[in-house]
Order: C-alpha cells, then structure tokens, then sequence
C-alpha cells in the first residue's frame, strides 16, 4: 500500500512545486507558532478564550511581522538575496544562455555542465534548485537579466507597499513612504524627465 503511494512521500517525485518545503515543515512550524506566540504555553481552559486567542493574538502576530518586514526590519531576506548574488558572481552576462521568454541555461561554477532555469516555475535543474529552492543560477539570472522568479526574495519599495497594505488596510502609508533615500540612476531615469538642449531656457 505505502509503495502504491510512493509518488507522494518520497522526496525523488516530488518537484519543485513544494518550493523546498515538505509537510513535516509546515506542521512542525505551524505548532511550534501556535503553542509559544499564540497561546504562550498557557492553557485554553474554554472555546471562548481559544477564539480570542485565534481571533486576536494570531492575527496582532501576523499583522506585527508583517510591518516589520514593509518597515524593513526583516535582515533575513535581504542577507538570503546578498548571500546568493555573492555566490553567483562567477557568472558574466554572456554565459547565461536564454532559451525562451522564462528559460535559461546557466553554467556550472566547478563542473563543465550547465544548470536549466526556470523562472516562472522558480526552479532550476541543480541539486538546491530542483525542489523549489532558491539557487545561485537563479540568483545570476536575476542580476543580469532583472527577471524576478516567484521566490526571489522581494526586497523592493513595492513589494514592502504591499505587505503595509495587507497588514494595514485603508491605514497603510503611500508607496512614496517606502521609496529609497536615494534613488539609483535606472530609477532616477525612469521618474524624472529628460531634458534636452531644445528644452532649456535661456534668460538675457
């Protein structure tokens, strides 16, 4: 029975569907959250305390790491996205090969293969990428084509928006509130206009 059901359990079926993550993560995560923020190791003693601490203490959790994160005070994304572009620095932009409008071909830094990406599946044919993981191939495609994969780590002045908007609704500040100090010159491009010679005016 347990060998009928074997594309199931065992990790050689799995894809990278499940991004890296298998069910034991879930459930040990899940229970571990729920026993030490949720209920702080205390004791529902009725249904109605249980409610109030889904209710209300779950929901101030998510709403709290949800701000942390559009407040930029979550460093695990940024030094899990630093840590894979150092890593990926051997690559040059010649030698990631484009294969479609989502597809790549990157090659291997010891060995003479090349790896597949896929960035509209986030996955890639190496060992870290095949289940769902976020890779060095994946990191290199990124930084020299600027195609976002599904789990790339969003460290952007939108995507911190988003999670402000999520946590706080209507309260939420403007997308100007999250935008750098100091814009990079690709941006600077894109939100000032340009102005030429033939746009200047000159006073006597």
């Amino acid at each position: 029975m347990k060998w009928r059901k074997r594309e199931d359990w065992c990790f050689a079926w799995r894809n990278a569907m499940t991004h890296g993550h298998q069910t034991n993560n879930f459930a040990e995560a899940s229970v571990r959250l729920f026993k030490d923020i949720v209920l702080g190791r205390n004791k529902a003693y009725n249904a109605v305390a249980l409610i109030d601490f889904v209710a209300v203490v779950l929901e101030e959790y998510y709403e709290r790491r949800l701000r942390n994160f559009s407040h930029n005070r979550c460093e695990t994304p940024r030094l899990q996205l630093n840590a894979k572009l150092a890593k990926s620095e051997y690559l040059k932009s010649n030698d990631i090969i484009q294969i479609s409008e989502h597809k790549f071909q990157v090659p291997s830094e010891a060995s003479g293969c090349s790896y597949f990406v896929d960035c509209k599946l986030g996955s890639c044919s190496c060992s870290e990428g095949e289940l769902g993981k976020f890779c060095k191939h994946q990191a290199g495609v990124f930084l020299h084509h600027q195609i976002i994969a599904a789990h790339v780590p969003r460290m952007t002045a939108e995507a911190r928006y988003e999670m402000a908007v999520l946590a706080s609704g209507d309260r939420a500040p403007p997308l100007s509130f999250f935008m750098p100090l100091r814009l990079q010159e690709s941006e600077k491009s894109k939100t000032s206009p340009s102005c030429s010679r033939n746009d200047e005016t000159f006073s006597k």
